[in-house]
């Protein structure tokens, strides 16, 4: 596994309470270069900025080399990934981490909206 690509993330917005909008979450796409391993699958981990990774519970897994995941849009994540094979004795052989990117919380303001 080479790198991992930020690709984009946006900010989903639902509903308003009492004239405010409220942010939900963001979806974040991630893309990331494939290993020439035949068999080889893909873990994303992610973590809050400033706190360590949980490599127990992936965000993501699988065979493909991209995939969008929903975190809360008001923190900011770190993300890696991880290459892993599972070997004929079913042991599982896991790579290290990729390169870590980063998914900045954005801060979106309306010039006419009044609270009352």
């Amino acid at each position: 596994m080479k790198r991992l690509l930020l690709i984009w993330g946006t900010l989903l917005i639902v509903g308003s309470v009492l004239g405010a909008w409220v942010a939900f979450g963001a979806d974040v796409s991630l893309v990331w270069d494939a290993n020439t391993e035949p068999g080889v699958q893909y873990r994303i981990y992610a973590s809050r900025y400033a706190q360590e990774y949980d490599f127990t519970t992936p965000l993501y897994e699988g065979a493909a080399t991209s995939c969008t995941v929903v975190v809360d849009a008001s923190a900011e994540y770190k993300f890696v990934a991880r290459a892993f094979l599972i070997g004929a004795s079913g042991q599982v052989y896991e790579s290290g981490n990729s390169n870590e990117v980063v998914h900045a919380v954005v801060v979106w303001e309306n010039p006419n909206l009044r609270i009352q």
